[in-house]
């Protein structure tokens, strides 16, 4: 077990780690002796590696040496050593932070590498694969740990009746995929890497084909399930599971936006039919038929035009590119284990594969799924201005609060 894999700082759970580390170098240790010497000079040795350690316990009936025997495996000597530490000390009298924000990953700087805009494959990747703790195997403790540190708890939770009944859920319910094979719970937001999740979970589900992306985004032929897919039975059965893991991954709203526009706006030729299909979508069928107009006529979309029109639409008649992430995952109504960041992909997303058991994989980067990139990152400072931003700002205030985004400028030049 190794809790500072996911970066906890907890005190309790920093010594706890100190012991199983040191728990391992005893056992390795002690097996040479095992075959080299008596039964008495093991003990000895035991003792001796174990009376000046003040990062072991010890039990009030005799020293720790006799806590610790070879003889032991090392999760009956952990087991022995959690309980002496807690009969000591215990976890709840711990400092525990308050005041976590509920969704703070990693403290990663914003400008951090990003599945969509730079490749993810690299040494920090590497530097977090160190015999993970898998969240099935977390007790109800640690979890919680977890999900103050890392999760997203909502002001109100609904049950799995009320997403499949309630039409405010509606989008909802489509789009959370549920894999019992990965006991994951994920919802997928467009413009943060869901391409990229998306091919991932098909390899690890067993498609043949998961590596075709037109499949993957294809409800129909997927093969992925999702809420919707359930009973009011099956699904609460689910989302009252405690082994599965809920998550999803965010971006700044000011990003996710202006990458919106420049993919669908920009990097599409105007006669495009694609084009067309959001231009409609953004000012609504009706508008070029009562203006006596077509999409090529009215031409190539600027920035301004684009966050002008977001703005006067309805949150609910938003393409799902542009949406507000909150109202995308019900972030509002819905609980989350882990919610990651656009903004530390890299570490994010190695973070839930070792949870899943699964740190042997790799979000694929943008080449290997041959998706284009929109270059946001490097495109902020010239398309945005103080009059678009507060634009931005006010149509997705509830992202900005809920998901905690500060309102200055993302810092994009480290």
């Amino acid at each position: 077990l190794n809790p500072t894999q996911f970066g906890f700082e907890d005190a309790v759970l920093s010594k706890r780690t100190s012991m199983f580390e040191k728990l391992r170098e005893v056992q390795q240790r002690s097996a040479v002796f095992m075959s080299e010497n008596s039964e008495k000079d093991i003990e000895q040795w035991v003792q001796d590696e174990t009376q000046h350690d003040d990062s072991l316990p010890v039990h009030p009936s005799g020293t720790a040496a006799e806590q610790v025997q070879p003889i032991l495996s090392t999760e009956e000597q952990a087991q022995r050593m959690l309980s002496a530490e807690d009969e000591a000390e215990p976890v709840l009298s711990a400092p525990v932070q308050t005041d976590v924000q509920p969704i703070s990953v990693g403290n990663v700087p914003e400008s951090a590498s990003s599945v969509e805009d730079v490749s993810i494959v690299g040494d920090p990747v590497a530097s977090v694969k160190t015999d993970p703790i898998q969240w099935i195997y977390m007790d109800e403790t640690e979890r919680e740990l977890f999900r103050k540190s890392y999760g997203h708890n909502a002001m109100t939770v609904v049950s799995g009746s009320q997403l499949l009944s309630d039409s405010r859920f509606a989008k909802v319910s489509r789009r959370i995929i549920v894999s019992e094979k990965l006991k994951l719970i994920y919802c997928p937001i467009p413009k943060v890497g869901n391409s990229a999740f998306k091919f991932l979970i098909r390899k690890m589900e067993g498609f043949a084909d998961y590596e075709d992306l037109r499949v993957a985004h294809d409800h129909t032929r997927n093969g992925l399930k999702f809420i919707l897919s359930y009973s009011p039975e099956d699904l609460d059965r689910i989302l009252s599971d405690p082994s599965y893991f809920r998550m999803v991954f965010v971006r700044n709203p000011f990003t996710r936006e202006l990458s919106a526009f420049l993919n669908k706006f920009v990097q599409k030729s105007v006669d495009d039919s694609e084009y067309a299909l959001f231009m409609n979508q953004l000012f609504g069928y009706s508008f070029f038929r009562k203006n006596n107009l077509t999409v090529e006529q009215f031409g190539r979309l600027s920035f301004d035009q684009f966050v002008e029109r977001v703005s006067q639409q309805n949150p609910v008649e938003m393409n799902e590119h542009w949406a507000p992430q909150v109202d995308l995952c019900g972030l509002d109504s819905i609980s989350y284990d882990f919610v990651g960041r656009f903004e530390s992909m890299a570490l994010d997303s190695q973070k839930v594969l070792n949870l899943l058991g699964r740190g042997d994989e790799q979000l694929p980067s943008q080449s290997k799924i041959k998706f284009l990139g929109s270059g946001a990152n490097e495109a902020f400072k010239q398309y945005y201005t103080p009059h678009l931003m507060n634009q931005i700002a006010s149509t997705f205030g509830q992202d900005f609060e809920i998901l905690h985004y500060p309102l200055s400028p993302p810092d994009l030049q480290k």
